[in-house]
């Protein structure tokens, strides 16, 4: 199986897992410091103001090395699990989620490329 259509399967197999009516679950490219993209999972539960980011490019390597998808798909769902038991517990000021609101709390910073890749 191709990694897109890994993608696919384990997105569509998370939404039969976690109903739609309580859940937004979607797989976006994420770009880290050092410029690698990686494509990350979040499942939002409606309510919650945070959800863990959870990478399935290491979960495709381990479907390729042999690991079964079902197996694949519990860790996928326990590591959403942990993840929410230690998210942290802050109240986020809805005025924080408008950026014309906070702008001015962020400046530009430049990160060493070179340094970052090692």
């Amino acid at each position: 199986m191709h990694y897109e259509q890994f993608k696919s399967i384990v997105l569509s197999q998370l939404k039969e897992h976690f109903p739609v009516s309580m859940y937004e679950i979607n797989i976006r490219k994420v770009t880290k410091n050092n410029g690698l993209q990686l494509d990350g999972l979040c499942i939002f539960q409606m309510g919650e103001d945070v959800s863990p980011t959870i990478y399935l490019n290491g979960y495709y390597d381990k479907y390729v090395r042999g690991t079964i998808l079902a197996d694949i798909i519990k860790e996928i769902i326990r590591e959403y699990e942990d993840g929410m038991i230690q998210k942290p517990s802050f109240e986020c000021n809805p005025s924080y989620l408008h950026l014309h609101r906070v702008q001015e709390a962020f400046s530009p910073k430049r990160i060493d490329c070179i340094r970052k890749r090692e």
